[in-house]
């Protein structure tokens, strides 16, 4: 199963799932075995999906389906607390610590440049805080569904 592992200690024992171009489309059912990721195609660009707050990277599913996006590398992780990933319980954690999580998985799995699909006001605001925080990785941004920001990025 694709996860990344944390050693760092701000990240407390963060134990990150992720998947890139599936083999398979079985996303949804979290008791199922999760599908298998496919290594990047240095040829294509990147996609990164961040799900909104309350989901899990399930909500991507039919982007991984969708054939006019074949032509991307497809990353969605589950962020902290969601889906598959799991970590130790931390005392804070906001929108801009999600995004350095973010930022932090993308150098582990070696992906240097991409754009940014944010879901919802948490997967929103992370996109924004990766796009504020290394505006030369980050190509674009696709905000859907933004809601409001608790503090401005």
């Amino acid at each position: 199963m694709p996860y990344l592992e944390f050693e760092e200690p701000e990240f407390k024992g963060l134990r990150m799932w992720y998947l890139c171009n599936p083999t398979s489309s079985a996303l949804v059912d979290l008791s199922a075995p999760p599908p298998d990721s496919s290594p990047l195609d240095p040829a294509k660009p990147s996609l990164v999906m961040l799900h909104a707050g309350l989901t899990s990277s399930a909500s991507f599913e039919h982007q991984y389906q969708n054939n006019n996006l074949k032509a991307f590398n497809l990353i969605a992780f589950d962020a902290r607390m969601s889906g598959r990933t799991t970590g130790d319980e931390l005392d804070s954690f906001t929108i801009s610590d999600s995004a350095d999580t973010f930022l932090r998985a993308l150098e582990m799995l070696g992906v240097e440049r991409y754009s940014v699909l944010g879901e919802g006001s948490g997967g929103c605001g992370a996109a924004t805080w990766m796009a504020i925080k290394q505006p030369s990785r980050v190509q674009a941004l696709v905000l859907v569904s933004p809601g409001h920001f608790e503090t401005e990025p």
